[in-house]
């Protein structure tokens, strides 16, 4: 037993540090100071777009979490809920798998309202994987990416639509809150745990937000010569970051530079790969330390707001 125990500690270590270890075997076979020279030559114009666009993306979905969580309008809630998502979403840039993101859970005491902050973060990832699949398999069907059937795309579509439909019903259809309700009583209040309007403006937020983050991502490109399309462009970072969801890496370090040598395969190579750099430094570490500094701001003001 402690012999299999061991092995399954060994395997998750070793899982966690594949994404690293292919980040390395990249870094060995480029060429990295033509990759720096192309880094530098961004356009200060398309970097301070992309930085004002995770800007008003992270206040988006700081919205939607509050909605979610505490859908009041007094000041003191917005601010707690919105410095709850920030804190918590620079957490999950550092872990594997966005892990991090859970600690919004401990913001809450009582069973019943962790179980609800729990569901939130579900319908959260429901909302936004499904946006990424959506954008991703547009991008494989419709866009320029390497040659790959129609129907993969249709597929992909498909079941990011279903992802969106099946986490909008979570908190909107009654039959899917009484289920909640007989494992956590008292979760929901009356026959849904959202209710139709507060999940379709949910719905929206993720939309509009996940469609910001694409566009920051495309200004990156711009401002580093990557012409390669709003669609393909997103689709690129949408497969990225579907990968990143997956506990093997730290930052999307080695499953990011991979996926987009493989999407950008017809591009040159210094540019895709300084393009990856560019979205680590402005997107992950940028985008994180911005969170972190917004969401304990926001955590300040609202214990000093009565």
């Amino acid at each position: 037993m402690k012999i299999l125990l061991s092995l399954k500690r060994n395997f998750f270590l070793y899982l966690r540090i594949v994404g690293i270890v292919i980040f390395i075997v990249v870094l060995a076979n480029i060429d990295l100071s033509a990759v720096w020279l192309q880094m530098k030559r961004v356009q200060p114009k398309y970097l301070f777009l992309a930085l004002l666009f995770q800007f008003f993306m992270l206040l988006l979905k700081g919205w939607r979490w509050h909605l979610m969580v505490n859908n009041t309008g007094s000041v003191r809630s917005i601010t707690q809920s919105v410095g709850e998502f920030l804190e918590s979403y620079a957490i999950g840039v550092i872990t594997p798998g966005r892990l991090g993101e859970l600690v919004k859970v401990g913001y809450h005491d009582g069973t019943n309202h962790k179980a609800r902050s729990g569901v939130s973060i579900l319908i959260e990832r429901g909302q936004d994987f499904g946006f990424f699949l959506i954008f991703a398999g547009s991008a494989l069907a419709f866009g320029q990416m390497t040659a790959v059937s129609l129907s993969y795309g249709l597929i992909v579509i498909t079941v990011g639509g279903l992802a969106i439909g099946a986490s909008m019903c979570l908190g909107a259809n009654a039959k899917a809150s009484k289920m909640l309700h007989r494992w956590v009583p008292a979760l929901f209040d009356g026959n849904t745990l959202f209710g139709v309007p507060v999940v379709a403006r949910v719905g929206f937020i993720s939309l509009f937000s996940n469609i910001i983050t694409f566009l920051s991502s495309y200004f990156l490109a711009l401002g580093i010569g990557l012409h390669a399309g709003f669609l393909t462009i997103s689709g690129g970072v949408a497969l990225a970051g579907l990968l990143n969801a997956i506990p093997v890496t730290v930052l999307g370090l080695g499953t990011r530079e991979v996926t987009f040598l493989y999407v950008f395969s017809d591009y040159p190579q210094a540019s895709v790969l300084a393009f990856s750099g560019l979205m680590l430094i402005v997107v992950q570490i940028g985008g994180g330390v911005t969170a972190m500094l917004m969401g304990h701001v926001a955590l300040f003001f609202s214990k000093r707001i009565r």
